[in-house]
């Protein structure tokens, strides 16, 4: 049998010696958070530690998977497709797991010996470590799927173009910058729909406030979409650039060129069907509504400058109902939705990772 790796927080450390020491009399070869440094090359080391086993085994008691580190760990084994193997030790640590967390095979160690549990855990390993991956574990690991017959940018690489779409605060922005934290910038080219807005100079200024800027018709969507066809013809284009205390687009542009991987982020993204058949991974980030709506009032007073009083008008009039209209339906055309944004680090290191290898492939 393969190695495995061992993942456990810090408050489960007593368990996980005690098990590590069973484990010596097996024909299991064990690796855990040891033989891991420190500093900047704690994700090098910890990368290059996973590709030597063939599953990973997490200790799980009440909230473990809020342990940043063993986030971390688990983002990195689906983005190299290793099996998950998670042990219960605490009575609600499956209960507080995330769905997609929930579909793993797991040993079951509450109230029972640690010779039991490890005479189920390896059962359980050489299960998984045989077995063909499930239809679940390659949903987790195809993202994004190798894209074939697509343009090339100026360097002969194919362009690959991700969407990140979602509700108004639920965490796109962070979720893309997540993901630009964690490859080159020199690869990947960040657009936000927003700079899309039509441009209003020529109406009144209480008319341009009073304006519907949650529907689609409020964007200048065939412009995006010529741009994104440009840029995956290796273009150079001109971004627009939009004042949004004033409703109004600026002289000024922004130059990008093309780069292997682009990102589009915007609310309205998948309603529109000609920017949606540009996309060839749609990501949907999903916050609950009071979280969102608390975003969006600090947002629009601390950077739009709006009064309290127009950005709750403006929500209950138009920002509530285009997202039930428009955004909430477009969730179907999502190929990976992530929970809570920003803060889900193993599925946004899920994505990054896959990035990375996308970017590695084109490169070969």
């Amino acid at each position: 049998m393969k190695k495995v790796y061992l993942s456990y927080a810090r408050d489960d450390s007593e368990v996980a010696a005690k098990l590590l020491q069973l484990l010596r009399g097996t024909d299991i070869d064990w690796v855990d958070q040891s033989v891991i440094g420190s500093g900047e090359q704690m994700a090098k080391q910890l990368k290059e530690a996973l590709r030597t086993v063939g599953a990973i085994v997490v200790l799980m008691s009440g909230r473990s998977l809020e342990s940043k580190w063993i986030q971390f760990e688990l983002g990195a084994a689906i983005s190299l497709g290793l099996p998950i193997v998670p042990v219960l030790l605490g009575q609600s640590s499956i209960e507080l797991a995330p769905d997609w967390f929930k579909q793993f095979k797991y040993v079951d160690g509450r109230s029972r010996d640690l010779e039991a549990v490890m005479a189920e855990l390896t059962r359980t390993l050489e299960e998984v470590m045989t077995a063909e991956p499930s239809v679940e574990q390659k949903k987790l690991s195809k993202l994004p799927k190798a894209v074939r017959s697509k343009p090339l940018d100026q360097s002969g690489r194919m362009n690959l173009v991700i969407g990140i779409c979602g509700g108004t605060g639920s965490g796109k922005t962070t979720v893309a910058n997540r993901i630009l934290e964690s490859v080159s910038g020199e690869d990947v080219l960040f657009i936000q729909q927003d700079l899309y807005y039509r441009d209003l100079k020529d109406m009144p200024l209480d008319y341009r406030n009073a304006a519907n800027f949650d529907h689609p018709d409020a964007l200048d969507n065939d412009l995006l979409v010529k741009h994104l066809k440009k840029l995956k013809s290796g273009e150079v284009v001109e971004l627009p650039i939009y004042d949004f205390r004033t409703h109004s687009r600026l002289p000024a542009t922004i130059t990008v060129e093309a780069k292997p991987i682009i990102i589009v982020e915007g609310i309205l993204i998948f309603a529109v069907p000609k920017l949606l058949e540009q996309l060839d991974v749609k990501v949907f980030v999903e916050t609950p509504d009071d979280i969102r709506f608390i975003r969006r009032l600090r947002r629009d007073i601390a950077e739009r400058g709006r009064t309290l009083d127009s950005v709750i008008e403006q929500y209950i009039a138009t920002v509530r109902p285009m997202h039930m209209q428009f955004v909430e339906p477009s969730k179907r055309f999502a190929d990976v939705i992530i929970p809570e944004g920003g803060h889900n680090l193993v599925s946004i290191d899920l994505i990054s990772g896959k990035i990375r290898e996308r970017l590695a492939r084109s490169i070969d």
